[in-house]
């Protein structure tokens, strides 16, 4: 799989993961095991390139890993359930030497907590943050946290340089932290997501939401980047910093 280049975000020391997934194996009675060939559909051992294994839980949930036939991983899947798939709790992908590529984890099908995402070109990991996403994505609440929001003044917000509006800083912002949503590229699912935010007297980004949702996968990742935004220079009107709104798209389009 390829993996989309994130830049310019915070960096942790490589990680050391172990393959702990693959004994359970070992512990489970309840495994179905799938033979594949190199178009995923079900075969005969002898004639398969992938290997699946489906293993039941002692709380009803399932872990599903994926396999080349000579044991390399590929993906190891927690679920709540698998008919429907519900992802729920740790995910792992990797490449095709079987070095971890992305470990995240899901709540109840929606992408949690923190997300590790490998980034080849510095050897490190990237991380992404999407503790309280849900709750942003959820809340219907448009009420303002302050007095007055303006569309338009005096002094626009601006992002990056002070010589600058600030537009091409933030679009650039954007396309180097954004991550195309591994479920997403999967299902190739492409799409525009508008989200709705506020620039605060203090420069901090407030309160985004998608008042044009997509994909929910690509909609969490829209207000995560958003949310994540550093400091503007805030807006001003009549000399006075003010709060100010936008609105902007952010596309998703798969190479």
């Amino acid at each position: 799989m390829t993996i989309p280049n994130i830049k310019n975000m915070k960096k942790i020391g490589l990680l050391l993961f172990s393959l702990y997934s693959f004994s359970i194996i070992t512990l489970s009675q309840d495994t179905t095991t799938i033979f594949l060939n190199k178009i995923w559909r079900p075969t005969k051992q002898e004639k398969a390139k992938y290997i699946q294994q489906d293993i039941k839980l002692d709380n009803d949930e399932y872990v599903t890993i994926k396999m080349t036939i000579d044991k390399i991983p590929i993906s190891i899947c927690h679920y709540k359930s698998i008919k429907p798939f519900i992802e729920h709790g740790k995910v792992q992908y990797f490449d095709t030497d079987g070095k971890m590529t992305i470990s995240g984890s899901y709540d109840n099908g929606n992408m949690d907590d923190i997300w590790y995402i490998y980034d080849s070109e510095n050897n490190n990991y990237d991380t992404l943050n999407y503790n309280g996403i849900l709750e942003l994505y959820e809340d219907d609440d448009t009420e303002f946290p302050f007095p007055e929001v303006f569309f338009i003044v005096e002094n626009m917000p601006k992002f990056g340089q002070v010589e600058k509006d600030g537009k091409e800083e933030f679009r650039t912002y954007v396309s180097q932290n954004l991550h195309y949503p591994i479920r997403a590229q999967q299902n190739e699912i492409e799409g525009k997501i508008f989200i709705q935010f506020i620039v605060g007297p203090d420069g901090k980004v407030y309160m985004p939401k998608a008042v044009v949702k997509g994909d929910k996968d690509l909609t969490f990742e829209a207000l995560r980047v958003i949310r994540d935004s550093p400091l503007w220079i805030p807006g001003k009107q009549r000399n006075r910093e003010v709060a100010v709104q936008y609105t902007m798209p952010i596309i998703f389009i798969l190479n």
